[in-house]
């Protein structure tokens, strides 16, 4: 089994553009599309618990034409699931609120990284 070394997530705030990016190295099948278990392992790699609870329910909360996987045209509801999770400065009270926010400014928000 190789070892694979991933980008740290830049600490601060995030753009949802530098999220994605960040996301792509996670791309195993490199189809520009991210599935659960390449979440997953994103998310492990930020050293979270219960990365697959979390994995699930965030490909469950951007998928919206429901092919088990996010893309590009769905990042804007992933990079929102995020900012509801971890929270932070600036984080939209409500999910809904924040889709509507990042479908009329696709990459507008920013969400806040703390160091572990």
């Amino acid at each position: 089994m190789a070892f694979m070394r991933y980008r740290a997530l830049p600490q601060g705030e995030v753009t949802a553009e530098e999220f994605w990016a960040w996301l792509g190295q996670f791309d195993a099948d490199h189809d520009g599309r991210i599935s659960r278990e390449e979440l997953q392992r994103a998310l492990r790699s930020l050293n979270l618990w219960f990365a697959s609870w979390k994995a699930r329910g965030g490909v469950q909360a951007a998928d919206a034409n429901r092919d088990g996987t996010v893309g590009k045209e769905e990042a804007g509801r992933l990079f929102a699931y995020a900012q509801k999770q971890l929270g932070g400065p600036g984080v939209p009270e409500t999910y809904d609120f924040a889709v509507q926010r990042l479908a009329t400014s696709t990459w507008g928000s920013k969400l806040c990284v703390r160091p572990h």
